[in-house]
């Protein structure tokens, strides 16, 4: 059985090595027409055993990422409208950056046709193996990281207010960093004064993806079917990351 499964995962990465040179080419396989791609990437981290131990020490990121075209509505059993994510592909792996990058990319070309794309909206947590993609024309930090961060680092609700007020409401990138600055340099607390800076290095680091999607000027194209599939709000990578690894292992 294992020398099975290695043949096949072997042909496999072949296959998607194929692919994503020819992806780079503006070429593939892929039948699906769209103008308009979402893609999401997160890593997670899992325990390792026996030799992978000794050699990696007790755990190493598994990568995972996901891309789809838009999202349907449907109801629901409970009467709740449920969310599907269209013609979604999921691709998971040990893989190095430049690997995952070119294996993903693979994958993508086997489903859709990549010289049809329009337009490539990434979202992610903000580590260099994600916003590192050449391909996306849109980077944006995922919502649950970028809120996760402020909740963290930022234990005053007034400031926590104001921060969120400018990010969400106002969208003023420029006076949301230069607040959260004015903040960490009028501390006097030590420990308070470095959450903060933490916070602001974070949020300078991805300034171009604290914006949504859609609050960048730049034209977003329809779906393949308007009216039936719908854009995308982002924010699913979280409940991938664990149906695909996290609740499996």
């Amino acid at each position: 059985v294992w020398d099975v499964v290695q043949k096949l995962g072997a042909y496999r990465g072949e296959q998607l090595e194929r692919l994503g040179k020819l992806a780079k080419a503006k070429k593939s396989e892929g039948c699906i027409e769209t103008k308009l791609l979402y893609e999401e990437d997160d890593g997670v981290w899992l325990p390792l055993q026996g030799k992978d131990r000794k050699k990696y020490g007790p755990s190493k990121e598994m990568k995972v990422g996901i891309a789809y075209d838009g999202v349907l509505w449907s109801g629901g059993k409970s009467g709740k409208e449920r969310r599907e994510l269209h013609n979604k592909v999921a691709y998971t792996s040990f893989d190095s950056a430049a690997e995952y990058r070119e294996h993903k990319e693979g994958l993508v070309a086997s489903r859709f046709n990549v010289k049809g794309i329009k337009l490539r909206i990434r979202n992610g947590d903000g580590a260099g193996w994600v916003q590192g993609f050449g391909n996306a024309d849109i980077n944006v930090l995922d919502v649950f990281h970028r809120n996760k961060a402020l909740l963290t680092h930022v234990q005053n609700s007034e400031h926590r207010e104001m921060i969120s007020k400018l990010l969400y409401e106002e969208k003023d990138i420029p006076k949301l960093l230069a607040y959260i600055e004015g903040m960490m340099n009028s501390e006097e607390d030590a420990d308070v004064q470095e959450h903060y800076r933490t916070l602001l290095s974070y949020y300078k680091n991805n300034a171009d993806g604290l914006l949504s999607a859609y609050d960048h000027d730049i034209p977003i194209p329809d779906t393949s079917e308007p009216g039936v599939i719908h854009h995308a709000r982002l924010g699913s990578m979280e409940s991938n990351v664990f149906t695909l690894v996290g609740n499996r292992m």
